[in-house]
């Protein structure tokens, strides 16, 4: 086995939902929470919503954030999905993943933790590498859909 191929110990990833009005809003959460080291990667997906809100049955259409990070970083995922979102009760949960790929889990807890220096380094070339990959099979780039 690899070193490579070992998940951090003690680290649980999560993956953290909410959902938005609109697609400019859950583009800010994602793009503030990746910039901020705070999530791995965040991806949005336009979902129709039905549920029940102050007495009345309700149906919109919502933009749902998917955001992978590690539990160390709950907390302040959350704190900013507060501050910037619109919703006066926004949807916040998140899911352990369990069990997980042990490379993808790695990147996920490097790309998401206070080592700055090491995060770019391995982000960039999992990107390089992506990229490479997916000019010789003529697909778009995996890191797009991370």
């Amino acid at each position: 086995m690899r070193a490579e191929d070992v998940e951090p110990s003690g680290t649980k990833l999560l993956a953290i939902f909410t959902t938005t009005a609109s697609r400019d809003e859950a583009r800010k959460i994602a793009r503030t929470l990746v910039e901020r080291k705070l999530v791995a990667c965040a991806q949005i997906s336009e979902v129709e919503s039905i549920f029940s809100w102050k007495g009345a049955v309700q149906q919109e259409r919502e933009f749902r954030l998917l955001l992978k990070t590690t539990e160390h970083r709950y907390q302040a995922v959350e704190a900013v999905i507060r501050e910037l979102h619109s919703y006066e009760l926004p949807a916040i949960f998140a899911v352990e993943v369990e069990p997980a790929y042990a490379p993808y889990a790695n990147w996920v807890h490097e790309s998401s933790s206070a080592h700055e220096a090491r995060d770019d380094a391995s982000c960039q070339g999992r990107r390089v590498a992506d990229a490479a990959k997916s000019r010789r099979r003529g697909g778009r780039s995996p890191a797009r859909g991370a």
